[in-house]
């Protein structure tokens, strides 16, 4: 029973699955923490910066298959929090400090993000990736998660009302399929671009509006409306959209820098006519006993603000500039600032970090970083393993924020690159 009610509470406290719209198929990207605009060559430049594809030092040849990244994140109640108690009761007072933190943070968040690039192959300077993302985030109300953590009693031990509007939940699915091509403009100065088709395969949004627990005479009231996709339908395709990317990158003896914008560009936009809307309200009491309403009806049926809030999930510009300095042979030190400007939650909105990468030895090259993200910091750092043209290799990293802590991992086997 104990066990038990551990692993209710961990799993009502952990977010749906968000990720990038083209994410980076090199894990040696996020072991130098995606500062890479500047040095990113071979397929990492598809989804860092096009214009690294003309560079001298990009191979003629590269393929990653496969490359995998995810990032799961819960708080400020953390699963290492909850994983103190798996075998037994939480104490009242550990309960309230939890409260407070979720209180002061305005909920309990959490996200799981998944990306797979089943393909991403370059030939001199063209390149060409596919990439699947699903993700997305959750937030409960500190009305819901007191709720959870003390039943109706509350955290004053007397029958209590409950508000526990606030809550939320967003998901979403997209493949995208992209080309890019670069090229030398002058000595030292590259350009490149990156042309970009993304099919939305699903999205949720779900706003709580006003759900609330009564104690006396005791009732309970959900209001969550919901924008999803029709149960019925059985082709994942609820969306879709061209994209337009531009890079930069000038190189002189020991220093690059480069710059991106991402999604110059981008007609993407849910179809409002392939999604449903559900109304999900309910309410029971003693007297009445309840009645709800869950029936599917045309998104179009939404209230105006949720239909808001879907036309704004769709792909805006990401801006980033980035410098590489080469001291010796062996190290290279890059550092990155990009800032999102709207559009689908994919990622943090601002961020500025640096990463490094070691070179003593040629087979094994290492990397560092440390990064300052929206409203926290991410370090991690991550490995290759070089046996000729073939490459095996992994990154990891720890994000903190006011809302959640983070852990991120990325795989990839390529070959001619890394």
């Amino acid at each position: 029973m104990k066990t038990l009610r551990f692993a209710a509470l961990a799993a009502a406290l952990i977010a749906a699955p968000a990720s990038a719209q083209l994410p980076h198929a090199s894990a040696s990207a996020l072991g130098v923490g995606f500062n890479n605009t500047a040095s990113a060559r071979g397929f990492a430049a598809i989804a860092a910066n096009p214009a690294g594809l003309a560079h001298p030092s990009s191979p003629m040849f590269s393929l990653n298959i496969p490359a995998i990244n995810a990032r799961t994140g819960l708080g400020p109640v953390t699963l290492a929090d909850l994983a103190l108690f798996s075998d037994e009761v939480v104490p009242v007072g550990t309960r309230n400090e939890w409260l407070g933190l979720v209180a002061e943070s305005g909920g309990q968040g959490g996200a799981v993000d998944f990306s797979a690039t089943p393909l991403a192959l370059t030939i001199g300077s063209l390149g060409v990736q596919l990439s699947t993302v699903v993700g997305g985030a959750t937030t409960l109300s500190p009305g819901a998660v007191e709720l959870m953590l003390f039943g109706n009693a509350g955290r004053t031990g007397e029958a209590s009302d409950f508000d526990l509007d606030g809550s939320s939940v967003d998901a979403f699915g997209m493949t995208t399929a992209a080309v890019s091509y670069g090229f030398e403009a002058s000595t030292g100065l590259y350009l490149g671009v990156t042309g970009t088709y993304s099919i939305g395969h699903g999205i949720v949004l779900a706003r709580d509006a006003g759900s609330f627990l009564r104690s006396d005479p005791v009732e309970v009231e959900l209001d969550f409306p919901a924008i999803l996709p029709r149960t019925e339908d059985t082709v994942f395709d609820h969306g879709g959209g061209y994209g337009f990317n531009i890079g930069f990158l000038y190189e002189e003896p020991g220093m690059a820098i480069g710059a991106t914008i991402e999604n110059v560009v981008n007609t993407f936009e849910w179809r409002t006519d392939d999604l449903s809307y559900v109304p999900a309200t309910a309410v029971f009491n003693l007297d009445d006993g309840g009645e709800t309403d869950f029936d599917e009806v045309p998104a179009s049926n939404a209230p105006a603000e949720l239909i808001a809030e879907l036309d704004e999930m769709g792909l805006d510009p990401v801006i980033s500039a980035g410098v590489m300095l080469s001291p010796s042979e062996i190290l290279s030190v890059t550092a990155d600032v990009k800032k999102r400007t709207g559009g689908l939650a994919l990622g943090p909105d601002f961020h500025a970090g640096v990463g490094a990468e070691l070179r003593v030895l040629s087979f094994l090259p290492l990397r560092a970083h440390l990064v300052k993200v929206s409203g926290g910091m991410q370090v991690g750092g991550g490995a290759s393993l070089v046996l000729g043209p073939v490459n095996i290799s992994g990154a990891t990293a720890v994000r903190t924020d006011a809302q959640e802590n983070s852990v991120l991992g990325a795989f990839a086997l390529s070959f001619g690159s890394h």
